[in-house]
């Protein structure tokens, strides 16, 4: 027999209606769900997650075809792990701040489009097989159809325009003025960036130009391909001397801006050494070498890159002055990248 229910409360007492229930002291079960440590995890960065997945069991044939020889073993997880690195941009973005696409929209829409042209590149054999099905290619054309070639061409650019919004968002979310070493960063960028563009054109001259001299098909393409590896250095170098300034000005975080600078170098001016040395070195110098930039910028992005907190907010943060506008007034931080200064590689006016 049960011992009958005994309330601290009077029932008589005005401060209980007499129709309410008496609550239960125990919690509710919750009904299926996801572990806690997955509903955390910004729904935005599950889409990044799920391509790098993708792009893991795209590669798993080759990797099971090199699993009997160890360096070759070694060369292709490498070369996966360069391949993976830019489509996760978008997941420690979002993983740092969730609300990226409205606080930090064009670095959100830079690393889209790493993801989206990362995705194209896993569809690009079944992409060029029905381009070559719709589009025959010549008789005397040698690597397929130019309806494939411009395909290339065009996830290139896409790539291109890739670099150069997430430039351009570093540079927006900028809090602080330019430090007095700022003018120099930017030359001396500019001059390495002039050098290198220099040397691949002089390699293009010397190499590649005699032999394309018998095919005018494989002279357009290698002129393609000049210009977009040309291009492509000047988007890599104008984000390092975005992230070179910021670090300078000494944004938050410093490691992060610091990280993204050595990227950017890592990634353009490689391409000088390994261009001349190409045939020489190992395999395994030249993919890992294609690895750092890709794996910096991660790690960047990984630390917090870039901090959306107010001038000074951080915890024990000695900041410099906010950035002014015309007036004198502190603002927001505003676009202002012009693309002027050496070689066309500035940052601001």
């Amino acid at each position: 027999m049960h011992a009958p229910f005994v309330s601290d409360v009077d029932p008589g007492s005005s401060d209980v209606a007499p129709d309410d229930a008496v609550a239960p002291t125990w919690d509710e079960p919750r009904g299926p769900h996801l572990p806690d440590r997955l509903t955390a995890i910004p729904p935005l960065v599950w889409p990044f997650l799920v391509i790098a997945a993708l792009q893991v069991w795209d590669a798993v044939p080759s990797l099971r075809d090199a699993a009997s020889e160890p360096e070759q073993i070694f060369v292709t997880l490498v070369g996966l792990l360069a391949q993976i690195a830019p489509t996760l941009y978008g997941a420690a973005l979002f993983w740092r701040h969730p609300d990226a696409w409205r606080s930090l929209r064009m670095l959100a829409i830079g690393v889209a489009l790493v993801a989206i042209v990362a995705v194209a590149h896993l569809g690009t054999t079944r992409a060029h097989e029905i381009l070559d099905a719709a589009w025959p290619p010549a008789d005397d054309q040698l690597f397929g159809s130019w309806a494939s070639f411009l395909y290339d061409v065009s996830l290139s650019v896409l790539g291109l325009v890739a670099v150069l919004s997430l430039a351009r968002g570093l540079a927006d979310v900028r809090r602080f003025e330019d430090p007095p070493a700022t003018r120099r960063l930017r030359l001396a960028v500019g001059i390495l960036a002039t050098l290198v563009a220099a040397f691949i054109i002089a390699r293009f001259l010397s190499d590649l130009l005699p032999a394309s001299s018998s095919s005018q098909e494989l002279l357009v393409r290698n002129l393609v391909a000049l210009v977009l590896a040309v291009a492509r250095l000047g988007s890599w170098a104008y984000l390092t001397a975005v992230a070179g300034v910021g670090w300078l000005a000494r944004e938050r975080p410093r490691t992060g801006w610091a990280l993204a600078a050595a990227a950017g170098l890592a990634t353009f001016a490689i391409q000088m050494p390994i261009a001349w040395l190409w045939f020489s070195l190992p395999s395994e110098v030249t993919v890992l070498a294609f690895l750092g930039g890709p794996a910096l910028l991660l790690v960047a992005f990984l630390v917090g890159l870039p901090s959306t907190e107010p001038a000074g907010a951080e915890e024990g943060a000695t900041d410099p002055e906010p950035r002014s506008d015309a007036s004198g007034d502190a603002t927001e931080p505003v676009a202002t990248v012009d693309g002027s200064g050496p070689a066309g590689f500035g940052v601001r006016p």
